[in-house]
């Protein structure tokens, strides 16, 4: 299965807290050579929708800075929760 809309979803609300989002750069696991080994190993096996997030490190570097942005990313990841978004 093709999960691509749940990138756009996401990217669009890590945009909302703030967050520069790049899809897919500056590489992409989706061409496979063993990129991502445990989306594929562990979702798609299964055919479970998978993300991979990846966060820049120097805004965690400290623990004030990493609790921010973890709640930024919470809320951003609200737009997977049951019912937040309509259903094709």
């Amino acid at each position: 299965s093709d999960f691509d809309h749940l990138a756009f979803d996401l990217e669009q609300s890590l945009s909302v807290e703030g967050f520069e989002t790049a899809l897919n750069a500056p590489y992409s696991g989706k061409g496979g050579g063993g990129l991502i080994y445990s989306i594929h190993r562990h979702a798609k096996t299964v055919d479970v929708p998978f993300l991979e997030l990846e966060i820049r490190q120097d805004l965690i570097e400290i623990p004030e800075r990493a609790r921010e942005v973890a709640a930024r990313v919470a809320r951003a990841l609200e737009v997977f929760r049951p019912g937040a978004l309509a259903v094709d």
